[in-house]
């Protein structure tokens, strides 16, 4: 899947508890929230491009019987883009989720 994180390992332990191991690459949506200045804000446009990719991530997670259940500013990473001027906002240029540690996987019938 195009924007979530990678998956490098999954293994079961002996009490039948799935564990998945996942990359994390560099910065989350919250760093970047909370790294923004009293007067710098996120456009409403690119707000709506943000939710609409995360949207589509839990929408196909869902059709593979997949239940994130913590999905969240952490559970977001993010790149950047350069900013074109000084102490202009960086642009978001793609994102993934991730935090699947309490993901829950449903059995097709």
């Amino acid at each position: 899947m195009k924007n979530v994180v990678k998956l490098v390992d999954l293994f079961t332990d002996e009490a039948g508890d799935m564990y998945l191991v996942t990359n994390s690459p560099g910065k989350t949506l919250e760093d970047f929230v909370f790294k923004l200045k009293n007067d710098a804000s996120i456009t409403v446009k690119s707000a709506i491009a943000l939710t609409k990719v995360i949207a589509h991530v839990i929408l196909d997670l869902h059709k593979r019987m997949i239940i994130h259940r913590n999905i969240c500013l952490a559970n977001v990473h993010i790149k950047t883009g350069k900013s074109r001027k000084t102490n202009q906002l960086k642009t978001i240029s793609s994102l993934k989720v991730g935090g699947f540690d309490l993901a829950f996987c449903f059995e097709k019938a």
